[in-house]
């Protein structure tokens, strides 16, 4: 049992602390990439800014507005809409707005998914940059410009803002972490995931996805990568928003797990066959996770079935924390932090079983609600 309780305690330092100090080792032992210089107005590359919405009538107008007052010369500048089958009103209610010279709108009159609607629009928009945003959350005005010097780099593909969750406890905890990785990541020139309230993507660097794709904003990363190029994270282009809730974030967190299924599953068809270029890194942040709650399990019997005070304590530890996670589901926004993390992290863990059999059973698929 001593051997089940350290192989998987093993598998969860590496995951959580040991990738990272791979990443923290290697960006410093390597030629720092290059920022670029600030570029002037003309230098800038021009942007098509698309919005990717299913009924969002709610939302859309306003969402249009803050993209047209974007810090960014308006001559280098197209904001697109594409309505995914909407069927609440949401291209009349953009109508009077796509009047505006800088503003297209594509109304598609059956809902397919994000990869399909990107597949088709992509490639006839004028930018030479395309900028993704989602309808909820909000772009600050100069978070275009932060995105797109980072493409005086031939060499970037893509580049990721940063999401910020304001009124975030337990899963704030989490976020912050996720974010930490990606900056190192991004420090040696591959970011496995864009944040898809925004992210940037050089036009002539977009190959078509799968249409079935549950994450875009991860199968595009591994593919750029595969093809040699840089993906990174920049944290001065900011989109905000409001922390879900517990229940929203479980299931926002089981469809993107569902989607790291299928890249593990499917590596030629979602994940650029695995470059080894890529292949190292999904296993380490992505595919690991996923075997985290065996791990978790693994470590909690090994640690009871073993002999010693050191096992015994171990299991008391373990035991801890559950009780944690239990009292901070039961209290829930008045659960103490410890609580909150501790139950921010089980629902993780819980989110993974529940993401293997909704991917298996299939139904998480391309439409997200």
């Amino acid at each position: 049992m001593t051997g089940l309780f350290w192989g998987s305690v093993g598998l969860l330092a590496w995951t959580w602390l040991g990738y990272p100090a791979w990443l923290w080792l290697s960006a410093r032992l390597r030629p720092p990439l290059r920022r670029p210089t600030p570029v002037s107005g003309e230098a800038l590359p021009s942007l098509s800014v698309l919005l990717v919405a299913h009924d969002e009538r709610s939302r859309a107008p306003e969402k249009l507005r803050e993209l047209l007052a974007l810090d960014y010369p308006p001559d280098r500048l197209e904001v697109v809409v594409a309505s995914d089958g909407s069927t609440d009103g949401t291209v009349e209610a953009l109508a009077p707005l796509a009047r505006h010279p800088g503003v297209r709108l594509h109304a598609f009159p059956y809902r397919r998914g994000k990869a399909a609607v990107l597949n088709e629009v992509v490639p006839g928009l004028a930018g030479e940059v395309v900028v993704l945003v989602d309808a909820r959350q909000r772009v600050e005005p100069g978070a275009a410009r932060e995105l797109a010097r980072r493409f005086a780099d031939p060499a970037v593909g893509a580049v990721s803002g940063e999401l910020v969750l304001e009124g975030a406890s337990g899963v704030g905890a989490y976020w912050r972490y996720e974010k930490a990785v990606r900056r190192l990541e991004s420090e040696t020139g591959l970011v496995l995931g864009l944040t898809g309230a925004l992210s940037a993507v050089r036009r002539s660097a977009f190959q078509p996805l799968p249409e079935d794709a549950i994450l875009d904003d991860v199968v595009l990363p591994l593919s750029l990568g595969a093809r040699g190029y840089r993906v990174l994270f920049e944290p001065g282009a900011r989109a905000h928003d409001r922390a879900a809730t517990a229940a929203r974030e479980y299931r926002r967190k089981v469809r993107t797990l569902a989607g790291n299924f299928q890249v593990l599953f499917s590596p030629r068809r979602y994940g650029g066959a695995l470059h080894p270029r890529v292949a190292f890194r999904f296993l380490s942040h992505k595919a690991l996770r996923l075997l985290a709650p065996l791990a978790l399990a693994g470590a909690l019997m090994g640690a009871a079935l073993a002999e010693g005070a050191a096992y015994q304590a171990a299991f008391g530890a373990q035991c801890v924390l559950y009780v944690l996670a239990a009292a901070g589901a039961l209290l829930g926004r008045a659960a103490p932090r410890a609580c909150e993390a501790a139950c921010a992290f089980v629902l993780l863990h819980a989110a993974v079983v529940a993401g293997l059999v909704g991917y298996l059973s299939g139904r998480q698929t391309v439409r997200w609600e």
